[in-house]
């Protein structure tokens, strides 16, 4: 009897160990050279990569690193009152009427740092917007509260014509 209940917690901790090191190790290199201060990481195989869950300094992050190993972008749930002023007054100048109820500052290889903010009206029209650094309107996503699909719109400058994202 000593010698199963031995055997099934020898097998728990290798099955533990084994989950802790499932991602490849070009993608755990990224990780400890990025946030060799993260804890509590969980990951996720998704089209073409990793989604990296951790939290350092009791702040969460979420990391998409592709299958590749390069670094994609991190998003960190930020308070609303860390949002950078200007991001805010042009968030409050081109929504108003609408109340920001979540703030993503998002790290991306590609396009540098942005801040997503989902914003909701007194009318229940949900809507997420990024703006860069700047306080410029990079993308605007409309959010249908019946069935939760979304419109995405690639933000050009003006009100017109925009380009819808599939």
């Amino acid at each position: 009897m000593k010698i199963l209940v031995a055997m099934i917690l020898t097998l728990f901790v290798l099955s533990c160990t084994t989950q802790e090191s499932a991602l490849p190790a070009n993608v755990e290199s990224v990780m400890s050279s990025m946030y060799p201060r993260a804890t509590d990481i969980e990951s996720e195989e998704i089209e073409g990569g990793y989604e990296v869950s951790f939290k350092m300094d009791d702040v969460e992050y979420e990391a998409l690193i592709d299958v590749d190993g390069n670094w994609v972008e991190t998003v960190i749930e930020i308070p609303v009152n860390d949002l950078p002023g200007n991001v805010a007054m042009a968030s409050k100048n081109q929504y108003p009427g609408y109340s920001i109820v979540e703030v993503d500052e998002v790290l991306s290889a590609a396009h540098g740092q942005i801040y997503e903010l989902a914003l909701s009206s007194e009318s229940g029209k949900d809507i997420e917007v990024m703006f860069d650094v700047n306080g410029e309107l990079v993308r605007v996503e409309t959010i249908a509260p019946a069935n939760g699909d979304i419109d995405a719109q690639e933000y050009d400058g003006d009100d017109d014509d925009d380009e819808v994202i599939e």
